[in-house]
């Protein structure tokens, strides 16, 4: 529109330039006519001044209407934004929320399985322990049968099961032992003795029983003593003099302390409790003494220290209680004669 209106004032120039020009010539020369085409130029020029003006009015009306349509549009818009905006703001606030408490139930989460670990921790400490207890209750439990068994064993009487075994340890010294027994008429340690006389019988030794008040003091378990009394050989030719007989005395000692070493050896591999004892020195080195007493029973000695041995009764005037103690019972040589009515 505006350059229709610039048209019409450029086509009212003329129009302008004439009068201009007239009113110049006004003063020098009569006025004249004025052309009739400055006349129409002027009116087209006037209509396309008064159509640019009025379409410049519509336009801005159009504009004006244009303008409030976007505004109304931009209001629109700003106010879903706004609203848009908000709403994503309350999702991001939630969002925050949920997220806080997802990280709540996360840490929640994380407590309780630090906590179920420790009872599936504890737990397993507790079987652990179960099981150690077990395994010890399962070793008391074979300890006290192995005992039971060692009780029950070492009640039962000695016996020299291997003794072919010591017929061929003791043959192979080839030499003559003279064997003294000291042994109680208790039935286990007479039974005891007779099994080791019984070896020395098929040896060919020579053994008797040596009675006496020394049967009270024999030790528990089996004691040989090999002879060591120091004698004098009867004169003959091949011992004429002091020195040779001291060399038969050696020669014989040492031959009779390692057969009573080998003895003892074989009678601890049959698991009977023997050793080595000093009682010889009353007998010639060619002799050992076999000293046969109790059975020692160590196992059955243990279990009553286990269990509490109960104490004697004290006797005023006495330093210790008293117990266990023993008197041999002298044989009756005549039996006195009954008295008939």
């Amino acid at each position: 529109m505006t350059g229709i209106v610039a048209f019409g004032v450029f086509l009212e120039g003329p129009e302008v330039l004439h009068e201009t020009v007239v009113v110049f010539r006004r003063a020098s020369k009569p006025e004249e006519h004025r052309p009739s085409w400055i006349t129409l130029v002027a009116l087209l020029g006037w209509i396309f001044v008064a159509l640019g003006v009025a379409g410049e009015g519509i336009a801005e009306g159009f504009v004006s209407k244009a303008d409030g349509i976007v505004q109304t549009f931009n209001s629109i818009l700003l106010a879903d934004t706004q609203k848009q905006t908000a709403f994503a703001l309350e999702r991001a606030a939630n969002n925050e929320k949920e997220a806080a408490q997802l990280r709540k139930d996360a840490e929640g989460e994380k407590t309780a399985r630090q906590a179920l670990q420790g009872k599936i921790t504890e737990a397993q400490n507790r079987v652990e322990d179960l099981r150690k207890a077990n395994n010890e209750a399962a070793g008391r439990l074979e300890e006290e049968k192995r005992k039971r068994l060692q009780l029950a064993v070492s009640l039962l009487p000695r016996n020299f099961r291997d003794q072919s075994g010591a017929l061929l340890k003791l043959g192979a010294f080839k030499t003559s032992v003279q064997v003294i027994f000291e042994f109680t008429d208790e039935r286990e340690v007479t039974r005891t003795a007779e099994q080791i006389a019984w070896v020395c019988a098929l040896l060919h030794w020579k053994y008797w029983r040596l009675r006496g008040p020394r049967e009270m003091f024999i030790d528990d378990g089996i004691t040989i003593s090999p002879g060591s009394q120091m004698f004098d050989f009867p004169p003959t030719s091949e011992m004429n003099t002091i020195q040779e007989r001291a060399r038969v005395w050696e020669s014989q000692k040492a031959v009779v302390e390692a057969v009573s070493r080998s003895f003892v050896k074989t009678l601890q591999d049959s698991g009977l409790d023997a050793k080595i004892g000093n009682e010889g020195y009353r007998w010639p080195p060619d002799t050992m003494v076999i000293s046969v007493g109790f059975k020692p029973n160590r196992v059955l000695d243990e279990a009553i220290k286990e269990l509490g041995e109960p104490e004697a009764t004290p006797i005023p005037g006495f330093v210790q209680s008293m117990g266990g103690n023993r008197v041999s019972i002298p044989d009756k040589t005549s039996v006195p004669a009954s008295k008939n009515p």
